[in-house]
């Protein structure tokens, strides 16, 4: 008899606490709040929002933002950084949308860096006197550099476009701003020739923008201001820009 309560009390007693166990943990309150998480494919922190599933903690490869826009690709994901690629790395449907990881003097076009036609010194030499273009041809513009031991380093950039001698001019370049111009030619009638040196009230200021130290350089250099000629009349010089690549260095 005994032996019979032992052999039926036992299996009767595991199936109540398998019930009570199984009824705690399905009939009752659950143990934990379940999430929505999404799959990262790519890896990146941020997860394809058409997969999903529910569980109490992140299940492997899931994650907890399902947002990402392109989950094959772990340089596209919100607020990413934007690169010059051809994507849309950042999610906010637009492509390069920002030209802050070309460098230097590079903007990005079509998915690539290349050299920003703005900041590319082939323009050579124009400026507005009193209102009037006066320019000359890049093709024909020399660039000189000479380190000189009593005032240092300067420019001297001339051109003798159609073979008429029509500018001259010598730029030291002190910290940023280069003071000291001379031989301005602005026509190619030499008993026209105006030098700034020479004349009076100049108030002529040149910014080195660009600077340059060996042959195939380019330098840069803005100028603008306001100078009587010998008779008195006031003169005005505006967006003066000297834009070319260095041929000589002495």
């Amino acid at each position: 008899m005994k032996k019979q309560i032992f052999k039926t009390g036992i299996p009767l007693l595991l199936l109540a606490f398998a019930t009570l166990f199984i009824g705690s943990s399905c009939g009752g309150e659950p143990s934990c709040d379940e999430s929505i998480w999404y799959y990262d494919n790519d890896g990146d922190g941020f997860g394809d929002p058409d997969k999903t599933t529910e569980a109490c903690n992140a299940p492997l490869g899931y994650v907890l933002y399902g947002t990402d826009c392109d989950d094959n690709n772990d340089t596209i994901y919100p607020e990413a950084e934007e690169l010059c690629d051809g994507l849309d790395n950042n999610c906010d449907g637009e492509i390069d949308n920002s030209t802050t990881d070309c460098e230097g003097e590079t903007i990005c076009v079509d998915g690539a860096c290349v050299t920003d036609p703005e900041n590319t010194c082939n323009s050579g030499i124009s400026y507005e006197l009193d209102g009037n273009l006066i320019s000359f041809d890049n093709a024909l513009v020399t660039g000189e550099i000479h380190n000189d031991a009593a005032i240092g380093k300067f420019y001297d950039i001339w051109t003798d476009e159609n073979g008429g001698f029509y500018y001259h001019s010598t730029i030291t370049e002190n910290t940023e701003t280069a003071p000291f111009a001379s031989d301005w030619f602005t026509t190619n009638d030499v008993a026209n020739i105006i030098f700034l040196n020479n004349e009076t009230n100049v108030n002529v200021t040149f910014t080195i923008e660009q600077s340059a130290n060996a042959v195939g350089d380019e330098v840069r250099i803005t100028f603008s201001g306001t100078y009587d000629d010998t008779s008195g009349v006031n003169h005005t010089i505006t967006e003066g820009e000297i834009c070319t690549t260095i041929d000589i260095v002495n």
